[in-house]
């Protein structure tokens, strides 16, 4: 299931499953604690704290063969900066698979971000040497001063997702910002590993992820867990998953959310 590894990383911080292999049944806290007050079925608001690092993880290197370049046309309607921060998932191929805008400041500068991703090139990130998947964060800083056109591209820390301090043109909101908490169209149930039913092996998963204006299940990463096979199954059942459109003051909007599971071993996970 390799394919199924994913991370979420700074340029120097990761966490993720795979990376942080325990070595007893205790769970292990990795990254965005403690949590606040659960709102409703499957929605948990986050107060994401700093990410600490992994041994033996080479980080995912970006080739940019492309660069943004300011767009004039925004510069006319007299906007001279803007802001665009979104993330990208590169498989251990080295392949972009996915890229989702979580806040700009104004459409134009998003188009421009999420093109020129999918035109560059891509080093997988190594966990012990072995390609893996990973997810990363860049933000995108437009400016126009004086003439000179500038774009600055940075690797966002891990600590900054779901804490939006920008409020533009979109931004990624937590469940209490909402009218009322998504309705689940489709859930499915991870499935308890056939291997430890005989020993009732319990566990832990934690996974984070996105539901975008459509409803989609978007960026979904482990933040904690007791096993590895526990949290491939977790990962598995929730890219499944699909909602009905997160809505704010009669609009849809994206949400940044936590789903725990427990495999209880007994049939009742």
């Amino acid at each position: 299931m390799r394919n199924l590894k994913i991370f979420l990383l700074s340029d120097l911080m990761s966490i993720g499953y795979h990376a942080l292999k325990p070595n007893n049944s205790e769970m292990k806290q990795i990254v965005f604690r403690p949590f606040k007050r659960c709102f409703s079925f499957l929605l948990v608001a986050l107060i994401p704290e700093f990410a600490w690092g992994v041994d033996n993880f080479e980080s995912l290197k970006i080739i940019q063969t492309t660069y943004p370049n300011y767009p004039m046309r925004l510069t006319q309607m007299g906007l001279y900066e803007g802001h665009v921060r979104l993330l990208i998932a590169v498989d251990y191929m080295g392949e972009l698979s996915d890229v989702f805008v979580e806040e700009y400041t104004h459409e134009t500068f998003a188009e421009i971000a999420r093109e020129t991703v999918w035109q560059w090139d891509y080093i997988p990130a190594k966990v012990n040497g072995e390609p893996t998947t990973v997810v990363k964060a860049l933000d995108f800083r437009f400016e126009d001063r004086t003439g000179l056109h500038s774009v600055d591209i940075i690797a966002s820390a891990a600590d900054k997702l779901g804490l939006n301090r920008m409020y533009g043109k979109k931004r990624v909101y937590r469940p209490e910002d909402l009218d009322s908490i998504p309705e689940p169209i489709e859930v499915v149930k991870p499935k308890y590993p056939l291997e430890f039913k005989e020993e009732g092996v319990r566990g832990e998963v934690s996974v984070l992820f996105y539901i975008d204006e459509e409803g989609r299940v978007r960026m979904p990463h482990i933040t904690e867990y007791t096993h590895e096979e526990f949290a491939q199954l977790a990962l598995v059942a929730v890219r499944q998953w699909k909602f009905k459109p997160p809505i704010r003051r009669g609009k849809p909007v994206s949400i940044l959310v936590r789903q725990p599971f427990s495999f209880l071993g007994d049939g009742k996970d």
